[in-house]
């Protein structure tokens, strides 16, 4: 999928959380409703000073704008992988604290 299309479709996904119509965001950033709705479909981008004016509005990261649904749950994946990995060894490693303390205690 294209940059642009990506981009487009966080856009109206995070223009609905924030529950502004095209209209009403398309106001706040100071563009006409129909180039906000050329944005949302990929078919333009937008300048930095635009890019700067729609996060800001809809208090979002520029960087969150840029990455698709895939990327995200791919994200997670390795967040869940890497949090289970955490609890793994913090396990390991209070079992091994646990049995050093025991064989201290069966030495006095």
């Amino acid at each position: 999928m294209s940059i642009k299309k990506v981009f487009g479709r966080n856009l109206k996904n995070y223009r609905k959380q924030s529950k502004l119509s095209q209209e009403e965001l398309a106001e706040r950033i100071d563009v006409t409703p129909q180039h906000l709705s050329h944005i949302e479909c990929g078919h333009v981008f937008m300048s930095a000073e635009l890019l700067e004016k729609i996060t800001r509005t809809l208090g979002v990261s520029a960087s969150a704008m840029f990455y698709s649904t895939m990327e995200k749950s791919a994200d997670t994946n390795i967040l869940s992988v890497v949090d289970q990995i955490i609890e793994r060894e913090l396990a390991n490693a209070a079992n091994i604290i646990k049995l050093q303390i025991r064989q201290k205690q069966a030495r006095t």
